[in-house]
């Protein structure tokens, strides 16, 4: 298979390209992607036949449009989100957007209106665990003074580990914006 791919990669198959082992930039000798972690592969197809990258840019802006649209065509999204896949998947291998920019919900308020669905619930079970995690135990007693929206969602994510036995320190990471090694936008808990 090695040697197959090689023949591929050599005859131009943008998807052997990007997967490479060590992908470089040959005018400069940097790496120019991350190299992939086990089973990660970047999938990259190739472009429909008989279109060119600015025909389907045009195919493109032309679904933003009608995606805009209060009565928008759902036959006519469809075809152009299929025909434009290529490109917009080349756009996420190679230029590596942020989140921010491909993602058009609020993230953040998505995560915390699912995450409200469940704290009473994961509440009330680390309530029953109690008896045998004095960890849970310290985490829940400050809820029976305040009862914030804010400490109920620290509380149901922050006692996570304990119900399930696993090690709090690998399992969440707590990131405030000063810190280094978090993303300058983000204050999170994960």
């Amino acid at each position: 298979m090695g040697n197959l791919h090689q023949k591929y990669r050599i005859a131009g198959c943008p998807e052997l390209t990007v997967n490479q082992k060590r992908s470089t930039d040959t005018s400069t000798g940097n790496r120019t992607m991350k190299k992939p972690k086990r089973s990660e592969l970047n999938f990259l197809p190739d472009f429909p036949e008989g279109k060119s990258p600015d025909c389907l840019e045009r195919e493109r802006i032309a679904l933003t449009e009608e995606m805009k649209k209060r009565k928008s065509d759902r036959k006519m999204i469809d075809s152009l989100t299929a025909s434009t896949f290529a490109l917009r998947r080349k756009e996420i291998v190679h230029d590596e957007p942020p989140v921010v920019c491909l993602v058009s919900t609020d993230l953040h308020q998505s995560f915390f209106d699912g995450l409200d669905k469940y704290v009473p619930r994961l509440l009330q079970m680390y309530r029953v665990r109690t008896s045998s995690s004095s960890d849970l135990r310290s985490l829940l007693e400050p809820l029976d003074v305040q009862t914030s929206n804010q400490k109920r969602r620290a509380a149901a994510l922050l006692g996570l580990p304990y119900y399930l036995k696993e090690d709090p320190n690998s399992f969440i990471h707590v990131c405030e914006e000063n810190k280094v090694g978090c993303h300058p936008h983000f204050e999170c808990v994960y």
